[in-house]
């Protein structure tokens, strides 16, 4: 995860947005857009669709990363027609609403290159080189004189539609398009299309809209000050909470919550429904957390309400308001870790999982990798036994040395949820056994205890480490990547700014935009920069 070198001392770049000379960043590899980024962008792209188009519907999958965060793979022989397909759907379903569909006045070939300059910078986020426009232009030239063909201007420009949905300038993150990267001392620094791209991909998870399009033509995304002011206004937006729903969802690993199964005699409860109910109720806590007036990682660990639909609130045990708003006291739970998503998820189909949730904290809210077992280690436990607890059961596979140097940390965190079954509803007993959810870890280099889940809650949420890592992972989510060893003064800026708001996530994610490794990248080898 890290590279070698010692890291950078600066975190941002000059105020006039030059890196030092000392500054160092990780690389930035290129990618394509995402699953979501797709069909968001596609959407914005196109706003004649209708409102029944599925804009994602048979595209690639992203591929999951462990302890990061998903990201698209390369395009392979089936995925091409995956796009071809989806480039045909969407002028389809266009219809008349075609853009530069509308009559031509003058010279028809005049009006193709008008709509190739004005949709293709759209679509390409940045203006269109001339060698793309003669080739596509060549393509309209083509379509509207082959007899074989024989385009109208409007069928012609259906095609360049197509053709541009299935062009690299559209599907991949790589603004630029043909001109040369541009070198900023020892780094390269993204030009204010490939910023402005940046900041909308990053918030918004699609293309800029006119106003961040106008400040790239304007020069007007070169300084630290500059690219923030976006931020804010891209963060102020409605659209953005598509991307804190995201990162939530993919921070808590409820990706598999909408077809989760469990064991229908041991859960009959747990039906589409509930599920359903679970994931809104961490998407709709975690938006009305960070849009509110205290949007803290404290109060997304500690807040003593949450925001249910009836069936889940009845699943719960509390009376929700006609907002859905809950109170919590009294009920065990305490902010997003013990929702019944998350706990759901972390649990198996027949019981808990002390092992998966102890894990799930380790890696989401610590940031410590936990190695794979020994080859020669049966991770399984074995069949339950009704005269003893999970805990009782689980502490035989801690008497193995090889096994105890991790699950000693792992089980005692987990073990913190045991009041909440594997499909997340509380509970005081396992079978005839009284619940034992207390326990010790090591946190912030001290010993720690805690009685349950909601006081280890606490502690996280006070807890330096717990704070960093949140950071941490806003940053890989931000920059699609591990954070490396030249980032570390932009990894520390961060943390250090974080606790100085009072730990603010949206101040955060402003503040992620000022760094240098979203701003600049390290040059690939043999790249040559434009000075």
């Amino acid at each position: 995860m890290s590279a070698p070198g010692a890291p950078s001392t600066v975190p941002t770049a000059n105020p006039d947005g030059k890196a030092p000379a000392e500054a160092t960043v990780g690389p930035s590899p290129i990618r394509r857009l995402g699953q979501l980024e797709l069909t968001q962008t596609v959407r914005a792209l196109l706003p004649g669709l209708p409102a029944g188009f599925d804009a994602g519907k048979d595209l690639p999958p992203d591929n999951a990363i462990a302890l990061s965060f998903a990201v698209p793979g390369t395009v392979s022989d089936v995925e091409v027609n995956r796009f071809m397909d989806l480039g045909e759907a969407a002028v389809a379903a266009l219809g008349d609403h075609l853009p530069g569909a509308q009559p031509c006045s003058g010279d028809e070939t005049a009006c193709a290159r008008a709509f190739v300059e004005s949709f293709g910078k759209r679509a390409f986020r940045r203006p269109v080189n001339p060698l793309e426009v003669d080739d596509l232009l060549a393509l309209y030239g083509k379509l509207r004189t082959d007899p074989d063909l024989q385009y109208d201007l409007k069928g012609a420009l259906g095609v360049l539609v197509e053709a541009i949905l299935q062009s690299p300038g559209f599907l991949y993150r790589w603004e630029r398009g043909l001109q040369p990267p541009l070198g900023d001392g020892k780094l390269v620094k993204y030009d204010n299309y490939e910023v402005a791209s940046r900041l909308s991909y990053f918030l918004w998870s699609s293309m800029p809209d006119d106003a961040l399009l106008a400040a790239a033509d304007a020069g007007q995304l070169a300084k630290p000050d500059e690219v923030a002011a976006q931020a804010q206004r891209l963060l102020a937006d409605p659209r953005a909470d598509l991307v804190l729903s995201d990162f939530a969802s993919q921070w808590l690993e409820l990706t598999p919550l909408p077809s989760l199964v469990k064991d229908a005699g041991a859960f009959p409860s747990f039906t589409p429904e509930l599920r359903l109910a679970m994931q809104s109720e961490t998407l709709a806590f975690t938006l009305d957390v960070l849009r509110g007036p205290a949007p803290t990682f404290t109060s997304l660990l500690t807040a003593n309400y949450t925001i249910v639909q009836p069936a889940l609130a009845s699943y719960y045990g509390v009376a929700a308001d006609a907002s859905g708003r809950a109170d919590l006291s009294g009920t065990g739970r305490l902010g997003l870790l013990t929702q019944a998503s998350v706990m759901s998820v972390k649990g198996n189909s027949y019981r808990t999982s002390p092992v998966k949730r102890g894990k799930f904290v380790q890696n989401r809210l610590l940031c410590s990798s936990v190695p794979p077992p020994p080859a020669n280690v049966v991770p399984d436990l074995p069949a339950p036994d009704p005269s003893k607890s999970v805990r009782e059961q689980m502490a035989e596979h801690r008497t193995n040395p090889s096994c105890a140097a991790c699950h000693n940390s792992m089980d005692a965190l987990g073990f913190a949820f045991e009041h909440f079954d594997g499909a997340g509803k509380f509970r005081d007993q396992d079978g005839t056994q009284a619940i034992d959810a207390s326990g010790s870890v090591s946190l912030d280099g001290a010993d720690v205890t805690f009685k349950d889940a909601a006081d280890l809650a606490k502690l996280l949420a006070a807890s330096p480490e717990a704070q960093r890592c949140f950071t941490r992972q806003w940053l890989r989510y931000a920059l699609d990547r591990f954070e490396q060893d030249a980032d570390g003064a932009a990894a520390q800026y961060l943390a250090d700014d974080f606790v100085a708001s009072g730990l603010n996530t949206r101040q955060l994610l402003v503040d992620l935009t000022r760094t240098l490794p979203f701003s600049h990248r390290a040059p690939a080898p043999g790249e040559v920069l434009t000075p």
